[in-house]
């Protein structure tokens, strides 16, 4: 093989690829090519403008749904605001019954026996560190 061979070889080489360049630039350049390809292109711009006037309708509805809730006291918030007040409202109830339950004489002997049991833990403190302090001193 030589020198001549591969010369002709590239050239015959360069002849295809030059017409295979051609014939892309040819075909991107197809009056039928580009016809199809903007017919397509509105085509999907009218379906997106379909999709979003329908989606701005959806929202539309759902919004007037939510807002004839909210006038109407069915919405999450005020449901939950409604079940709130009564949890309060029953815990005044509540506490309104303990303070009538308690007289002023119960609400002293609490107080006396709470100052007894707190006496009482400090003892037991008292005695367990005792405790632990005779142990430690045993053990060393």
């Amino acid at each position: 093989m030589g020198i001549f061979n591969k010369i002709n070889k590239s050239l015959v080489l360069g002849k295809t690829l030059s017409s295979y360049g051609y014939q892309r630039v040819k075909s991107l350049s197809d009056p039928e090519m580009v016809r199809l390809t903007n017919d397509l292109t509105r085509k999907w711009i009218r379906i997106g403008e379909l999709k979003a006037d329908h989606a701005l309708d959806r929202a539309i509805e759902l919004s007037s749904l939510k807002l004839e809730e909210a006038k109407s006291g069915k919405d999450s918030i005020s449901m939950k605001k409604s079940q709130r007040k009564a949890q309060l409202k029953d815990a005044i109830d509540n506490a309104d019954s303990i303070l009538n339950s308690y007289n002023e004489g119960s609400v002293d002997e609490e107080y006396e026996l709470m100052k007894k049991q707190i006496k009482e833990l400090e003892d037991l403190k008292n005695k367990q560190a005792k405790e632990l302090k005779d142990l430690k001193n045993k053990n060393k």
